[in-house]
């Protein structure tokens, strides 16, 4: 999902230690499970507006509360409806973007 965002008024998204976590709110609404929301290990995803948001104080989460696992991802991937996705950046190995590399 390179380049996927959200966009409109069903788009919403917070920072993380290293990233962003990026939410279709239109996707969500479709979603019966909302499985994203139970999986979180640290319980930061609350139900808001049919879809998962942040219950804690944004600065918490770009401070390190997300730890960043990627589970609400992987669960919004398998059993919901895929509109949620946790963009991380790729480290660079041996002087080599490994971003650089995939494009």
């Amino acid at each position: 999902m390179v380049g996927w965002e959200p966009e409109g008024p069903d788009a919403y998204g917070f920072a993380t230690f290293t990233g962003r976590v990026r939410v279709d709110r239109g996707r969500c609404r479709e979603c019966g499970e909302k499985p994203c929301l139970a999986t979180c290990p640290v319980g930061i995803l609350v139900l808001k507006d049919d879809g998962p948001a942040l219950g804690i104080a944004e600065e918490e989460a770009a401070q390190g509360k997300c730890i960043e696992c990627l589970a609400c991802e992987l669960e919004c991937q398998l059993r919901g409806r895929g509109g949620l996705v946790v963009e991380l950046p790729l480290p660079e190995v041996g002087g080599i973007s490994l971003s650089a590399a995939k494009g």
